[in-house]
């Protein structure tokens, strides 16, 4: 396999990773609320594990957190109803996966790195987004865009962008995840 095509598995392989840990926690009712690539390790064989669960919660009766007071948040990965409402759900997740990939994709750049906390909200909630990198395979960068619908009943679940990666993977990905 050439370096290009290995290089472009792996990234699939590492997306389709942290799609499938996101799933398990959606599945779980669990929110993340805090999903950016600081918080995904990779092991030594590639494997990629998510962390940092100190800004989780389990959400009961409702699908939805509300965020109450005025603690740092991780504005640049934030969703728009999360910026402007509070609103915290899997599909804000969904969001903050589509900036994870941007991420994996720009070798680890800083999303809105020009841009204090309060421009980035208000060039979010102004409909603006960031650019892909043109390495970014199509599958991915198609994804990136369904994540980052504004509608966040638009995003797609979890398991469904798995589902998609699925195709692009060996079997070896459905027997180890």
């Amino acid at each position: 396999m050439n370096i290009c095509l290995y290089f472009r598995y792996t990234i699939i392989c590492m997306a389709a990773q942290i799609a499938d840990g996101m799933a398990f926690l959606e599945y779980n009712k669990f929110i993340h609320r805090d999903l950016a690539a600081r918080n995904c390790m990779v092991a030594n064989d590639m494997t990629v594990k998510i962390g940092d669960f100190g800004m989780s919660r389990q959400i009961y009766a409702g699908d939805y957190y509300r965020k109450g007071n005025k603690g740092e948040m991780p504005i640049r990965w934030m969703a728009p109803e999360s910026l402007s409402e509070g609103i915290f759900t899997s599909q804000s997740d969904v969001w903050s996966y589509g900036i994870v990939i941007w991420e994996i994709m720009t070798l680890g750049a800083q999303p809105y790195p020009e841009k204090s906390n309060n421009e980035v909200t208000a060039h979010v909630l102004d409909g603006n987004l960031l650019n892909m990198p043109k390495s970014c395979p199509v599958v991915l960068a198609d994804i990136v865009r369904m994540c980052w619908n504004w509608t966040a009943s638009q995003r797609p679940r979890f398991l469904k962008i798995v589902e998609t990666l699925d195709v692009y993977l060996g079997n070896d990905f459905r027997l180890i995840y």
